[in-house]
């Protein structure tokens, strides 16, 4: 359980340019989230998040991210989750950059589904 100001997360980052200052830097991150403001409860979301500067822009609430697959839903819930000293579970996920194209890409999943 996390308090319903609080977040806690588990999640891939890359970082894209340098570090301008201490914590201020831009980067892509996927994973999952307990945001309960964000979400309105306590489940185990995945949330891809775009990082410009200080700005954290989750899923698509300003336009950095542009989904494609239809199989995979942001802000969906996890299930099952992990429990203290109980079963552990994972999630895979990707982010590379097209060497071609330049745009930056996320995976889901052992079967490496692209959605965005």
């Amino acid at each position: 359980m996390v308090k319903n100001n609080s977040k806690d997360l588990s999640a891939s980052w890359i970082q894209i340019n340098k570090i301008i200052k201490a914590g201020v830097a831009d980067g892509i991150g996927a994973g999952s989230w307990v945001y309960p403001s964000y979400s309105g409860d306590n489940s185990a979301r995945f949330h891809v998040a775009w990082v410009d500067g200080l700005k954290t822009c989750p899923d698509h609430d300003c336009g950095a991210f542009m989904q494609v697959s239809s199989s995979v839903g942001l802000g969906g819930r996890l299930k099952p989750v992990s429990v203290y000293k109980g079963p552990q579970y994972m999630i895979a996920v990707a982010i590379f950059k097209d060497p071609v194209t330049k745009h930056w890409w996320v995976a889901y999943g052992p079967q490496n589904i692209h959605i965005g």
